[in-house]
């Protein structure tokens, strides 16, 4: 593939996955009591963010995640699979998995 160029879908799951990664370096920079170096992370990572569509902000999330739920029928953990089978095509590039996964989480467990 080396000659090929990436689709746009490629192109912006490599870009998701660097902004991940920021994401986890300022976190971790931050415990660690260098507050300097998560700074450049997070200069990095707004530009990184301006390669990725618009994120869906946690209300817009929870609204998907009750919308999936009540369509999955789902009521426990056990459903958990498929409410994320649901919201996966719905959130891709547009929500970090991890935090769509804590709001399914949460909202089960109220």
């Amino acid at each position: 593939r080396s000659k090929e160029e990436l689709s746009d879908e490629e192109i912006q799951s490599v870009v998701a996955t660097e902004a991940k990664k920021r994401r986890e370096a300022i976190e971790a920079f931050l415990k660690g009591g260098r507050p300097e170096l998560a700074e450049k992370e997070k200069q990095e990572l707004d530009v990184l963010l301006l390669y990725l569509p618009e994120q869906l902000s946690g209300e817009e999330i929870r609204k998907l995640v009750k919308e999936a739920i009540a369509k999955t029928k789902a009521g426990s953990f056990k459903d958990m699979g498929k409410i994320m089978g649901v919201l996966a095509p719905q959130v891709k590039g547009k929500a970090d998995g991890a935090l769509v996964a804590s709001i399914v989480k949460e909202i089960l467990s109220s």
